[in-house]
């Protein structure tokens, strides 16, 4: 007899047929049962990110007032969060989605607000009486640094 025979018989004789019945389901079993974790946790985080993002729609609510709307960066790392008043005017925060952390924050009303790339935000400031028409003075703001960039273009 070979080896893998000597060592089939070994296995049977030691344990019994309806011993082996019973152990290989229970090996299956938590086998799937550790795939379905994986699933579960995958499941869970997509839960977390809509929890978080509620939880941020709803601290910018307590801060900038009701009606609220918010838009995140290219990456979905930062989530921009506006109110317009009548006049059309935005006041803004920018939050971290992962810590909703409010990272910067504007109370002074702006013209028009909006992601420029992943990084940046153009922002055009309002006309005044005083000053020449500016349509063409947009800043590029970075929130997570505070650096202000004015350039020249259309919004």
């Amino acid at each position: 007899m070979g080896i893998l025979q000597d060592s089939m018989l070994k296995l049977f004789s030691q344990y019994h047929i309806p011993h082996l019945i019973f152990v290989l389901p229970l090996i299956l079993l938590s086998y799937t049962g550790c795939k379905n974790t994986e699933k579960q946790t995958e499941s869970e985080n997509n839960k977390q990110s809509i929890v978080s993002e509620l939880a941020i729609k709803t601290m910018a609510a307590e801060k900038l007032g009701e009606g609220v709307f918010c838009a995140a960066n290219e990456s979905a790392n930062l989530i921009l969060c506006q109110n317009k008043n009548p006049r059309g005017q935005s006041i803004f925060v920018v939050y971290r989605k992962d810590s909703a952390e409010a990272i910067y924050e504007q109370f002074n009303p702006v013209q028009k607000v909006s992601w420029y790339d992943n990084e940046q935000l153009s922002v055009l400031p309002l006309q005044g009486v005083a000053e020449k028409n500016n349509t063409d003075n947009i800043t590029l703001l970075n929130p997570v640094t505070g650096k202000k960039t004015q350039v020249n273009k259309q919004f």
